[in-house]
């Protein structure tokens, strides 16, 4: 017997939820992913099951673009107001974060696993599969990518691979991996072959051409991790225009790297999204 009870009880912990009390009018699921064990988040409103709901798929921020990151309890502000304006928001462990316990195993082995997950597409998409699966009146037919800082860069990553992409929103992302890698990048390349393929190759400055879908991108102008990047940013938004495609460019003075994101990126972007969805 038992086998038979720790089997039930795999399934119920498996397909069951936790509820965030974040907000009164906001759900918050969770899920695991049992290809890599990471965590899901879905949010919904309330009300979720009397309408189709448009999704919002992010990241968590805060890796250095060659690992992954957990998701924690400081993204959910991050995720809330999307929720509160009618979406179902998809968050995820993007697979690979880095090692509590710093063993050169441990961290060859985080580097080897957000490699091979194509730096959280593949976590991505599993994330968008799971929840459907869980939530028939989720809208795959309207997804909507965001992220913040590295989880921009995915951001900007997913619109390019995902299929079916309605809009990428990227609040101060790295737009060119190939520069804000360059010192590691040959060790990488040694230790892990997809390397390039995961995190070079689809550096966001250089597939402006899979870019058919409206894109926002955001940055404050005393946001101290955007030094070095202005180049980055002054030639993506050229290739853009060069090439007529879609990018609406927000730069704020003020809020840094994150709070600027809080108090006017996320409020920006939504207002773009009604205008989006109107058309």
């Amino acid at each position: 017997m038992k086998y038979p009870i720790l089997l039930i009880l795999f399934f119920i912990s498996f397909f069951s939820f936790v509820e965030s009390e974040t907000s009164e009018d906001v759900l918050r699921k969770e899920f695991i992913n049992p290809k890599t064990n990471g965590r899901i988040w879905v949010y919904l409103p309330n009300d979720y099951q009397k309408k189709t709901l448009p999704i919002i798929l992010v990241a968590p921020a805060g890796s250095r673009m060659f690992h992954g990151m957990d998701l924690s309890e400081g993204d959910t502000p991050e995720h809330i107001p999307y929720v509160k304006e009618g979406f179902a928001v998809i968050s995820f462990d993007v697979s690979g974060p880095w090692p509590k316990i710093e063993t050169n195993l441990n961290i060859y082995s985080a580097i080897n696993h957000f490699v091979a997950r194509g730096g959280g597409v593949h976590d991505a998409r599993d994330a968008l599969r799971i929840a459907k699966k869980q939530f028939k009146n989720i809208n795959l037919n309207e997804v909507y990518v965001a992220g913040h800082s590295s989880a921009g860069t995915i951001s900007l990553m997913l619109a390019q691979q995902l299929p079916n992409i309605k809009a990428a929103i990227a609040y101060a992302p790295v737009i060119d991996t190939d520069a804000y890698l360059a010192e590691i990048t040959p060790a990488l390349e040694k230790g892990f072959p997809l390397f390039r393929k995961s995190l070079i190759d689809a550096s966001p400055h250089k597939n402006i051409d899979k870019y058919t879908m409206p894109v926002f991108l955001f940055v404050a102008e005393d946001d101290g991790h955007m030094e070095g990047q202005e180049e980055s940013y002054e030639t993506f938004r050229k290739s853009f225009q060069k090439s007529g495609l879609s990018l609406t460019y927000k730069q704020v003075k003020n809020g840094g790297h994150y709070q600027s994101m809080i108090d006017e990126g996320i409020p920006f972007a939504i207002n773009w999204l009604k205008v989006l969805r109107k058309k």
